[in-house]
């Protein structure tokens, strides 16, 4: 019972500390740093990360005109040509239903082609659907394999996710000791969701 009712109180804790999904663009574009014209050339030219950055700067209006239509395009370009961040905020978008239709299942998809192709935050991201169940199947088991592919490769989402699992044992089993260090991990990285979960769990 005791055992329970631990597991029950940081799945709780889990879920209030978890970000939404679409909180933040996947590519950060910064107004200060973003050459318009040599990004737009580039783009044109073919490169794929220009595409993503010059995509997600029109769906966000940075540095040049809000134009989504124009900045979805771009997204897409760049993600049929592989491009991890852009796949993934294609896939955010679809699953927030911004700029484009509302498409968790889609969006989903998206991620996991990332996450497929060893994309530490989409690995990370891929775990939050698995236990939310948004887009994909509710599984904790999925949750914490790629809570823990996106946790090994230094992504401080993925640690922190790693840890609170293993604390509780949802999805592996259970370990707090080991759960904290991964806390740990995330919260050298400056992640206040793991700091927080850290002192909510007695350090």
């Amino acid at each position: 019972m005791i055992r329970s009712s631990f597991r029950a109180v940081v799945l709780t804790l889990l879920i209030a500390l978890v970000q939404p999904l679409a909180a933040a663009p996947a590519i950060e574009v910064s107004p200060e740093e973003f050459d318009v014209a040599a990004t737009r050339a580039a783009a044109q030219a073919g490169d794929p990360r220009k595409m993503g950055e010059l995509g997600a700067a029109l769906v966000m209006g940075v540095g040049l005109d809000k134009d989504e239509p124009q900045g979805v395009m771009w997204l897409e370009k760049a993600a049929a040509r592989n491009d991890n961040q852009a796949t993934v905020m294609l896939g955010m978008l679809k699953l927030g239903g911004q700029a484009v239709a509302k498409d968790p299942v889609a969006g989903a998809a998206l991620v996991r082609k990332a996450a497929e192709r060893a994309f530490p935050p989409a690995c990370s991201m891929l775990a939050q659907l698995h236990l939310q169940g948004t887009g994909v199947q509710k599984n904790e088991q999925e949750a914490y394999k790629w809570a823990y592919r996106g946790g090994v490769q230094g992504d401080a989402q993925g640690q922190f996710l790693t840890g609170v699992m293993m604390a509780a044992g949802i999805g592996t089993s259970a370990d707090p000791a080991e759960g904290r260090r991964w806390l740990r991990k995330a919260a050298d990285r400056g992640h206040a969701e793991a700091a927080e979960a850290l002192k909510r769990l007695g350090g």
